[in-house]
């Protein structure tokens, strides 16, 4: 259901974030950024930059200039990460990761990948943990992993491995990076899986009122529909898991247009939605972020025919930056 990264290097926006920025006030929730979201390289500028000074404007400050998120795949792509956390450190900004390792990890285009296992996955958190340190940073934790888990790994053995390894990711990035702010990813608001269930999960591998969840990763749900779907989880976590304030994240890069089929890959007509930036509001919504760069490819299907999982397609750039059907 997400991009499958080969070996090409793309950048995430940044976001910085301490235990004590994010401060609650009568009305929102102010989020500290440091000095902002980092916005490092990334295949839609390096497109740009190969076109010198025949790009198109409105894809360079719609797209190329906004901050989008760097995903870890546990491949030799990784070291690209530690160049970003490097800026980051540098200008008190923020860096936004997503962890894309866990075992069994399988998308429904690219088959069966991830770690090896519970230990190799560790030591592979371990090191992401240790290369942020005390930099700011957002960390989406493992896209798909929670949504196939009932299907993918119902039970057994495999099942335990799953949870184990999500709750190993969690704690370990909230004892060892004291300003890193965790999101579990939670799906999306197609109805594959009931909200009441997702917000369960999310409190099996540790989402708590200090770890919140990101909702529409690399999908296309519209702002009302994501929200409510995020709303109803929060509600569930409050009722059933005694939370007091669970806070999430929405990818919003290709949620623009106010219909959506449910179609998940490539579908033709997405829109760029809002801009990636603080929110903080007291309903739960900590933060819009480009989790998956618009304009990029969910693989070889839809629009992005002859494409592959992560590629950065021009056309589709050029025709969002201007909100063309």
């Amino acid at each position: 259901m997400r991009r499958a990264l080969a070996t090409a290097v793309v950048v995430l926006g940044l976001v910085g974030l301490t235990h004590d920025g994010w401060q609650q006030t009568t009305q929102v929730r102010d989020v500290a950024l440091g000095n902002g979201l980092l916005s490092g390289p990334s295949e839609a500028k390096a497109w740009v930059d190969r076109q010198g000074g025949g790009t198109d404007p409105a894809v360079v400050r719609r797209i190329a200039e906004q901050p989008d998120a760097f995903w870890l795949v546990g491949s030799d792509g990784d070291a690209g990460a530690l160049e970003l956390i490097d800026l980051a450190r540098q200008q008190d900004r923020t860096v936004q990761l997503v962890l894309y390792d866990v075992p069994r990890r399988d998308d429904g285009l690219s088959g069966a990948q991830g770690a090896a296992d519970l230990e190799a996955y560790a030591a592979w958190v371990d090191q992401v943990s240790a290369a942020i340190g005390d930099t700011r940073a957002v960390v989406v934790v493992e896209p798909d992993a929670l949504w196939f888990v009932d299907r993918q790994t119902p039970d057994g053995a495999a099942r335990t491995e799953r949870i184990e390894s999500l709750r190993y990711a969690v704690r370990t990035l909230g004892e060892r990076n004291p300003r890193t702010r965790v999101y579990v990813e939670a799906g999306t608001s197609s109805g594959s899986v009931e909200t009441d269930r997702m917000a369960d999960l999310l409190a099996e591998v540790g989402v708590s009122d200090d770890v919140g969840f990101a909702v529409n990763v690399s999908s296309y749900a519209p702002d009302a529909e994501i929200n409510a779907y995020a709303q109803e989880i929060r509600a569930r976590l409050v009722a059933a898991h005694g939370l007091r304030d669970p806070r999430y994240v929405v990818d919003t890069g290709r949620n623009g247009n106010p219909d959506w089929d449910f179609e998940w890959c490539n579908p033709s007509g997405r829109q760029l939605g809002h801009e990636p930036g603080p929110v903080g509001d007291d309903a739960g919504l900590d933060l819009n972020l480009w989790i998956k760069a618009p304009a990029t490819s969910d693989g070889d299907c839809g629009v992005g025919r002859g494409t592959y999982g992560g590629e950065f397609m021009p056309d589709e750039a050029i025709r969002m930056s201007h909100g063309r059907s």
